[in-house]
């Protein structure tokens, strides 16, 4: 299901968007895809593996969850400019902070 979601996401981007856009949303979704990877840490293994799961375990690994979130959330947000300067693009800080929604979502 989540597959089909996303290429008919794709789908409608690629013929929302021009292919300079395209470029631009790409960049800014590979920095948000790799800062996924260390938002993750391992917190849904843990849980999946832990033999003496509590609540007290489940509220911390969410609360962890929710703090590496909204963490990664901000270094996205208020770095969002000099990722625009580096890529020497301006559109891209708009971009780059309506794509770190996604860590306060997830």
């Amino acid at each position: 299901m989540l597959i089909g979601l996303a290429l008919v996401s794709y789908v409608l981007i690629a013929r929302i968007l021009t292919p300079e856009e395209i470029g631009l949303y790409s960049i800014a979704a590979a920095l948000i895809g790799i800062a996924q990877v260390l938002r993750e840490f391992g917190i849904g293994n843990f849980l999946i593996q832990e033999k003496n799961l509590t609540e007290a375990r489940i509220r911390t690994a969410f609360g962890l969850s929710l703090i590496l979130g909204a963490s990664m959330f901000l270094v996205f947000a208020l770095g969002a400019p000099f990722i625009g300067n580096y890529y020497g693009d301006e559109r891209i800080v708009d971009l780059t902070r309506v794509i770190a929604l996604n860590f306060l979502v997830m």
